[in-house]
């Protein structure tokens, strides 16, 4: 399966804007949110994924334990379970089986801990995705930097080429909304527009684009943008490039 690029489109004056002519590969992100934000609900969106040819580092090592075989076994009973199957009910069987077994070469500690964040965010898989480390992160317990099966689970099933448009923009503002205050304010609008550009433009160039958004006579409140606002400004391609990444199976 190929590796996603990000969407390139236009600098508009009538919404946010896009990337120049430059692929973001970014792993840092933003924080994330509640207040007036939406939450997010991974059960009805869908993952599409393929045998992958050329993954790198994902066979099971020679010699692995008998209990870590138990424990791959286990997590793949409980998400084929009557409850999870539900949940996860865009995942094939078969699929939920490679996930098994791809979680069990990620998380080193043999089941007992859950694939360390820095180990997942690194996967060639996520290049081009400049918000991984904050997508993750609002995946999993505050104060830890481990991803439990369901927590892998979820993750990809947002990131998923075939997620709904709708649940990719409500990951987006709760991962842009650093503040817990259900509205994007200077500074996080300044963070969004400093990942995704990069050395493309200098900070005073991004610090003009933030001042032209939150100036603008149509959104709701001056000098801030609501959930409503963030959706009228954003376009769905630029939304699916920025959330999306494609997971490759062994």
């Amino acid at each position: 399966m190929s590796k996603r690029t990000p969407t390139t489109s236009a600098n508009k004056e009538a919404g946010l804007p896009a990337e120049q002519h430059r692929t973001s590969n970014s792993n840092e992100g933003q924080k994330t949110v509640n207040n007036a934000r939406p939450s997010i609900q991974p059960g009805t969106q869908r993952l599409s994924l393929q045998p992958a040819s050329r993954r790198t580092s994902t066979k099971p090592q020679t010699g692995q334990s008998k209990s870590s075989n138990k424990s791959t076994k286990g997590n793949e009973q409980a998400l084929l379970s009557p409850e999870n199957r539900q949940k996860y009910s865009v995942f094939t069987d078969e699929e939920v089986k490679g996930l098994t077994k791809l979680y069990q070469t990620l998380d080193k500690s043999g089941g007992k801990e859950g694939i360390v964040l820095e180990l997942f965010i690194s996967l060639p898989d996520f290049v081009g995705c400049p918000f991984i480390r904050r997508i993750c992160e609002i995946h999993i317990p505050k104060g830890t930097d481990k991803i439990s099966p369901e927590a892998y689970m979820d993750i990809l099933a947002v990131l998923s080429p075939k997620a709904a448009i709708d649940m990719k923009r409500k990951l987006a503002f709760n991962v842009l909304d650093i503040h817990n205050q259900g509205v994007l304010r200077h500074d996080e609008i300044f963070r969004m527009f400093k990942l995704i550009f990069r050395s493309a433009l200098t900070d005073n160039q991004i610090l003009d684009l933030v001042l032209r958004v939150l100036n603008r006579g149509d959104i709701e409140t001056r000098g801030m943008l609501t959930y409503t606002d963030f959706n009228r400004l954003t376009s769905d391609s630029d939304i699916h490039a920025r959330f999306t990444a494609n997971l490759q199976l062994p």
